[in-house]
């Protein structure tokens, strides 16, 4: 394959290193993410010492929402010359000597161009809400044309000779967050007080499905502030039998005996005294 020049030899890069972090100023979450590249050397010509990109928000889901995002070139020079980069591309420096250092950057700029390499700083985005905040910036963008050829003796039905575009985005950061109000998780629930028992029945059962106490734990009343001697306990009145229905049986079984038993009794002592039904015939 042949080429002008490689990719691994137009653009070469000491050290990237990115990060992010998320943490609560009280009530609000605060993000943040940066990424800086350093050493950054572009087809022989442009150098740069360092791309510092950073994405920070605020955010409560009720009140706060904040937003910013911004990439710092330092360092960057073309023929050693001082330069700024934008969206539009490298600019000299101001400077104050006759246009001479704006000549020799300019000619740097050609042979960039010859080699088919752009350099231009990619923008910004942001939006805030109390609910949602992004962010992002994109760093320094580098296209580079290149030129491929490739021997296909095979004749493949795909040629991979031919002109490609290449870009490599160096350093960029973004976030994006959401939040919502909290909602409070249940709270205290007050369970109303059983009502006074009366008599000896058993108190209704309290909310929350806890049994009353039996009826016959006494209940006793203090008066605040007193002395002397112990309150006096209030004793439930005593449980009716149970065995009622019971006991009123028993008395109907003996008194149905007492009759069949004393039926024929009364049967034999008035026998004298009954007179026959029909009289014989005297012959």
């Amino acid at each position: 394959m042949t080429g002008a020049v490689g990719l691994a030899d137009a653009l070469t890069v000491q050290s990237a290193n990115a990060h992010s972090l998320q943490h609560f100023q009280g009530s609000t979450l605060v993000l943040s993410a940066e990424s800086v590249v350093k050493g950054i050397n572009i087809g022989g010509q442009v150098h740069i010492d360092e791309i510092r990109s950073t994405a920070t928000a605020q955010i409560d889901g009720s009140h706060v929402g904040l937003a910013s995002a911004l990439t710092t070139i330092s360092g960057a020079t073309v023929a050693g010359k001082g330069v700024t980069i934008d969206s539009t591309g490298i600019h000299a420096a101001g400077a104050s000597d006759k246009g001479q250092v704006k000549q020799q950057i300019n000619a740097a700029l050609k042979a960039l161009e010859s080699q088919g390499i752009s350099v231009r700083s990619l923008g910004t985005s942001k939006a805030a809400r109390a609910s949602k905040a992004n962010a992002s910036t994109g760093g320094l963008l580098v296209v580079m044309t290149r030129s491929v050829d490739v021997p296909n003796p095979a004749r493949l039905p795909v040629q991979p000779s031919g002109t490609y575009l290449l870009t490599a985005t160096l350093g960029g950061a973004g976030i994006d967050s959401f939040a919502s109000p909290a909602v409070p998780l249940g709270g205290t629930f007050q369970v109303p007080p059983a009502p006074p028992v009366t008599g000896g029945g058993p108190a209704p059962a309290a909310a929350g499905g806890a049994g009353a106490p039996p009826p016959a734990a006494p209940a006793t009343q203090t008066q605040p502030g007193s002395t002397g001697q112990p309150p006096a306990v209030a004793a439930g009145a005593a449980p009716k039998p149970a065995a009622l229905a019971t006991d009123l049986t028993n008395k109907r079984l003996k008194t149905l005996a007492l009759v069949l038993l004393g039926y024929p009794l009364l049967m034999l002592v008035a026998a004298p005294f009954r007179a026959p039904a029909r009289l014989s015939r005297i012959p």
